[in-house]
């Protein structure tokens, strides 16, 4: 018998965020840099960098801030402030403004969305992480319930999705 106090899909929904939250945390803790290991232990200037795919160092970047407060030092409304707090520390350039709606121009729309991308809505932004099975998505952004989080969004909401170069 099903439980009358959770919603149907909790559990699927849960699984979700649980997945990708494990991805992206695994992704985040994985090894960045390899050594070349000589008889006495590493040696130096010998690093070699290991990167992960391109758009996955956004949610790697952005999921190791899950849980904490603003970031960015900025004040008021800080999702599109996180965001480009996370694409300067993936070397990339930030949004032009602290504007969700900035985030339009940043990059070419897509349809068909890929981790790390962003989703610009009416009145936000966030990386997608991936689709929820039920029709919304999961998006890891900041200013999520005042902290930076995994939060479901209705698919519904989406004004487009942008591939930042």
């Amino acid at each position: 018998m099903p439980n009358p106090c959770l919603p149907r899909g909790a559990f699927v929904r849960l699984g979700f965020v649980v997945a990708i939250g494990a991805a992206v945390f695994f992704a985040a803790i994985g090894p960045r840099m390899a050594h070349a290991e000589g008889r006495d232990g590493p040696s130096r200037g010998a690093a070699v960098m290991v990167t992960a795919p391109a758009p996955n160092d956004l949610l790697a970047e952005a999921s190791r801030w899950i849980g904490r407060g603003n970031p960015t030092g900025k004040p008021g409304p800080w999702c599109a402030w996180f965001a480009s707090f996370v694409l300067e520390r993936t070397g990339r350039p930030p949004l032009a403004n602290g504007f969700a709606l900035s985030a339009l121009r940043y990059g070419a729309r897509v349809a068909d969305p890929r981790p790390g991308d962003l989703v610009v809505m009416r009145s936000h932004v966030t990386f997608f992480a991936g689709w929820d099975g039920e029709g919304a998505f999961l998006g890891l952004g900041g200013n999520q319930n005042h902290r930076v989080r995994v939060s479901r969004f209705a698919r519904r909401a989406v004004i487009a999705f942008v591939r930042p170069a």
